[in-house]
């Protein structure tokens, strides 16, 4: 039954008494765990949130802020017809709750249970949702990008629940449309900036340059090429280890004598920044 762990309190003269394993349990319910990255039952674990298959990262302050924006939202109307709590008594509760430290709610959370991703010691197995050999995905907040070798589609947010988690900071935090009768035919900045950066011994002008001058020859095809295939290489997460690949931008015509700079590695880098890898 819905609600049946809240409220995780009971009252008793007006003061709130908080159940530990109640709130635990309550938490539990609402997608907070813990995450382990070290092999050791001794590891300090970071408190998270799994909502909706996004993994928000918490500590004691916002869990604190989580559990009195609850509290203080939820009506009766909200509630099972046998699991009511009165204005009076969600008080209690606030009031108990906004007097706590950060700290005490920080040991509350130590008793989640723990997460991995690779199933360490003393915890359970998370699956965490990645790119296959045959498609990419890129996520926003209104939905998710799938890019393979023949198409590129907006996904629903929950269209690959079962592919598994992905951290909050890994959804670029803005919307996105997709055309794709437009992709192959319409420029775009970066796609401009790639075609005309690695043009050799031509002089650009501040309007209407020849897009095809500088692009018949076999050095531009080919630095071309090596560019999109590194730059998708990084954009993408399925990356065996038995086929790693370390990708290094360097100046071309430079020396250990002379540097030639202004090739666009910086801009480069801050694009495959902004890609969230």
């Amino acid at each position: 039954m819905r609600f049946i762990l809240y409220p995780f309190w009971s009252v008793n003269k007006g003061k709130a008494d908080i159940s530990a394993r109640r709130l635990v349990k309550f938490l539990k319910s609402e997608g907070f765990g813990l995450f382990q990255t070290m092999n050791t039952r001794v590891s300090k674990n970071e408190i998270f949130r799994n909502k909706d298959n996004i993994l928000q990262i918490h500590n004691g302050s916002s869990v604190k802020s989580f559990l009195i924006n609850y509290v203080e939202n939820t009506e009766e109307s909200d509630l099972d017809t046998d699991q009511k709590v009165s204005l009076s008594n969600r008080e209690c509760c606030l009031d108990k709750l906004i007097t706590m430290t950060d700290a005490s709610i920080t040991n509350y959370c130590q008793s989640l249970t723990a997460y991995s991703e690779s199933g360490l010691q003393d915890s359970d197995k998370i699956k965490f949702f990645s790119d296959d050999a045959k498609s990419c995905y890129i996520a926003f907040k209104n939905g998710v990008v799938q890019i393979t070798e023949d198409s590129i589609q907006l996904l629903k947010k929950d269209a690959l629940k079962d592919k598994g988690c992905v951290w909050e900071t890994k959804v670029l935090q803005h919307e996105i449309s997709v055309h794709n009768d437009s992709v192959a035919s319409e420029p775009n900045p970066f796609k401009d900036f790639v075609h005309y950066a690695l043009k050799s011994n031509i002089i650009p002008q501040i309007e209407n340059n020849d897009r095809d001058e500088g692009t018949d020859n076999k050095k531009y095809q080919g630095q071309k090429d090596a560019f999109e295939t590194a730059f998708g290489y990084l954009i993408h997460s399925y990356q065996p280890p038995d086929e790693a690949k370390i990708v290094v931008f360097i100046d071309v015509d430079s020396s250990h004598e002379r540097t030639e700079g202004g090739n666009g590695k910086s801009l480069s880098s801050c694009v495959h920044r902004d890609e969230g890898c």
